[in-house]
């Protein structure tokens, strides 16, 4: 059977590889002194007709590239002429500062033969003391990821024997399988096509210009070719971390000697309870989202076109984010000067990398005699010349604060907040801020309100009160280091 022999404009030879370089280190018994090969003489079928088809190269693994090679086209050659060469041609060429190797063997012969082969590692064969039969050949060429076959066969005819020479050829298919046309041709090659399986038998009758004629019989045996099953390739481990839950699986390095016509994404039964979004279960790529933490196990399968199938499986790890604590900034500590009573406490400059989730202000000031306080109601008098603080309070005891603790605040739950009431003193503010993972962060602030003008007032209970218990408890005081005095009065009783 003629191998393909690609186009001439897309043949580059490779450099020769000496003999020597690849001889064996023992030298089998068939290798003369000077390195030339003999051609065994054991015994095979000999028709010289016969026809060679080479046998179905396995499927190569996707990391092999398969090569194109030529050994050239049939060679026919009539003693006493009985020496060839042959030659491989290869596509694509070898990559640079490169070269492949070679290796040519003799796979079927005459049986009674004798011959010579020199050069069997070079990109040339030479074939020499042929004798009459039918010789294949099989040239193997290999380099770094990459093979490729070619096969040739070199026929020798006996000498002729008649004194005139061969009118007609006349090829006839005298059994095979079952076709609408028989194969027949009046050359003397015959070119065979559209062949089914089974086993073919062929006639050839040639007639000389006496009219004498002889006939010889051909076989042909036409298998079905090896249908390997697919390799599933659901690609490498990978691992991804929190917040990032999405990723794409891919499965298109499976690969089949045919087609591979379907795919199907699954969770491997050691991943059955793990919640995932999948999407493209039906395509080599999967996509995947809404992970949480843990490990996940896919599985792929691929079916070829026999319907063989093949089954692979990928790890994908969520690892937990690398969560740092926030960080809370108040700002710098503010002076007030009475009677401003309000200000705002700025916290949006604190930060996290995954971001803040909670803001919490609150005031901290302490209360110097750790009692509770008490509400009392203050009324501004308007006595133009002096101002008197009147205190008037029935059951208590007296407080002072260093800045009272009872002011009013708005939006304390946000970044900026808002406070007001604040009187002479020093106020003290605590921010707390946490993120999504619950970590946390706390700053203080000061606020300190200075006095500005003297200033009194008076205040009083709520409610009603006897003249003579208000009158029997007012005391004058002058304003000192702050502006408001708490006095609880202490066993008071109504006259």
């Amino acid at each position: 059977v003629p191998p393909y022999s690609p186009p001439s404009d897309k043949l580059e030879f490779s450099p020769d590889v000496s003999d020597k370089a690849r001889t064996p280190t023992v030298a089998p018994d068939n290798v003369t002194e000077h390195g030339i090969m003999l051609l065994p003489s054991n015994t095979v079928p000999s028709e010289p007709t016969q026809q060679f088809t080479p046998p179905a190269t396995a499927a190569k693994a996707d990391t092999v590239k398969e090569l194109i090679v030529s050994a050239g086209d049939n060679i026919q050659v009539m003693l006493p002429k009985n020496e060839v060469e042959l030659n491989a041609f290869v596509v694509p060429p070898p990559p640079t500062e490169t070269s492949y190797s070679y290796e040519w063997r003799l796979i079927s012969h005459p049986a009674d033969y004798g011959g010579e082969m020199e050069r069997r590692y070079t990109r040339t064969l030479k074939l020499s003391h042929l004798s009459v039969g039918l010789y294949a050949f099989k040239v193997t060429v290999s380099g770094e990821n990459a093979f490729g076959e070619g096969f040739v066969n070199v026929t020798v005819k006996p000498e002729s024997t008649d004194d005139m020479k061969i009118v007609s050829y006349h090829w006839e298919e005298i059994k095979g399988p079952l076709r609408e046309q028989k194969a027949s041709a009046d050359t003397p090659v015959l070119h065979l096509s559209n062949l089914v399986l089974g086993n073919y038998t062929f006639r050839l009758t040639v007639i000389d210009s006496d009219g004498a004629a002889n006939s010889t019989i051909a076989s042909l045996s036409v298998s079905k070719p090896v249908d390997y099953p697919p390799i599933a390739n659901a690609g490498p481990n990978q691992a991804v971390t929190l917040p990032q839950n999405f990723v794409t699986l891919n499965g298109n390095q499976s690969s089949d000697d045919h087609e591979i016509v379907s795919y199907e994404w699954s969770l491997s039964p050691r991943s059955k309870d793990k919640v995932v979004a999948m999407q493209g279960v039906r395509t080599p790529y999967l996509q995947l989202s809404a992970m949480q933490e843990g490990d996940y196990t896919f599985q792929l399968t691929v079916t070829d076109s026999a319907r063989q199938q093949s089954t692979a499986e990928v790890t994908l790890i969520v690892q937990p984010e690398n969560n740092s604590p926030p960080v809370a900034v108040a700002g710098p500590d503010k002076e007030l000067t009475f009677p401003v009573e309000s200000t705002t406490l700025d916290g949006s400059r604190s930060q996290d990398d995954q971001g803040i989730v909670l803001y919490h202000w609150e005031n901290i000031s302490a209360c110097r005699s750790g009692r509770t306080p008490v509400s009392i109601t203050a009324n501004d008098m308007s006595d133009a010349t002096l101002r008197e603080f009147c205190l008037a309070l029935t059951n208590y005891e007296m407080f002072c604060f260093s800045g009272p603790s009872y002011v009013q605040m708005e939006n304390g739950d946000k970044a900026i907040a808002t406070v007001s009431g604040l009187q002479v003193g020093t106020y003290r503010f605590r921010l707390t801020v946490k993120d999504r993972q619950g970590l946390s962060n706390a700053c203080m602030l000061s606020i300190t309100v200075k006095e500005g003008k003297p200033s009194y007032c008076c205040l009083g209970c709520r409610g009603n009160l006897p003249v003579s218990l208000v009158t029997d408890n007012i005391k004058k005081l002058r304003t000192g280091m702050d502006n408001v005095f708490v006095v609880i009065f202490q066993g008071i009783q109504e006259e």
